[in-house]
């Protein structure tokens, strides 16, 4: 189960940065080979390596690719903090998925440029709030509020919650998620 990244470069002239990351988790039901296509970087994280990018997953020529979000991680202290956040996702968050947080797509391993790589796939979830939370609708902050108490109670404690970079909302159809 193999997965081929294809990043976009911080320089246009350059080509795309390739790797190839295999998923270890033997019980999920993944084509043999995939791949994500990187489409606009979102965000780099300072002292350790992460790099958030938003693309399409090609799972099959016969579907359409996915919407996501792809969060690598670079070296061994951001593999394991992308590493972590998986297990959220595949834990205790699992029940959560598709209602209150996105779905996460997989997590894959391996070298990238000589580092050890971590990558997490979830479905795209909107673009982050930019607004003072006290100028958004009822409606949305009821529903943020659901969103939080239930990871809450899932028994995971959302330590960005105060950051609107990294809170990304999709609202439709009374469905929050983070």
């Amino acid at each position: 189960m193999a997965l081929i990244l294809s990043l976009p470069t911080e320089y246009p002239l350059e080509t795309l940065q390739t790797y190839t990351l295999r998923n270890l988790d033997t019980n999920v039901s993944w084509p043999s080979e995939a791949t994500f296509h990187g489409e606009k970087h979102l965000h780099a994280a300072g002292r350790i390596q992460i790099d958030v990018y938003r693309g399409k997953l090609t799972l099959s020529s016969d579907g359409p690719p996915l919407d996501v979000v792809c969060k690598i991680g670079f070296g061994k202290k951001a593999k394991d903090r992308v590493a972590h956040e998986a297990s959220l996702y595949n834990g205790k968050l699992r029940h959560l998925q598709g209602v209150y947080i996105p779905i996460c797509h997989g997590y894959f391993v391996g070298d990238a440029d000589g580092e050890s790589t971590g990558c997490l796939l979830v479905a795209y979830c909107g673009e982050p709030i930019r607004e003072m939370l006290m100028r958004l609708p009822p409606t949305f902050k009821t529903g943020l509020i659901y969103a939080l108490v239930a990871i809450h109670d899932a028994g995971v404690e959302h330590r960005d919650r105060g950051s609107s970079e990294y809170l990304g909302v999709q609202w439709t159809s009374n469905n929050y998620r983070l």
